[in-house]
């Protein structure tokens, strides 16, 4: 995302670290779309549970 400059930073290869910059906006809505995937996983996996197929852990 940072390299398609959709979110600012940058990465340090050597340290293996990525940095952000500060942008409260952009790092929220990042978190929003990361809980939506989570929940709609949670959503396909209690589903399959109650059609009785083996739900992987």
């Amino acid at each position: 995302m940072i390299y398609e400059d959709r979110m600012r930073g940058s990465i340090d290869q050597v340290e293996a670290v990525i940095h952000f910059e500060d942008d409260t906006e952009e790092l929220q809505r990042w978190d929003q779309q990361i809980v939506g995937v989570c929940q709609a996983l949670n959503d396909i996996l209690d589903g399959m549970a109650k059609m009785g197929l083996a739900v992987p852990v």
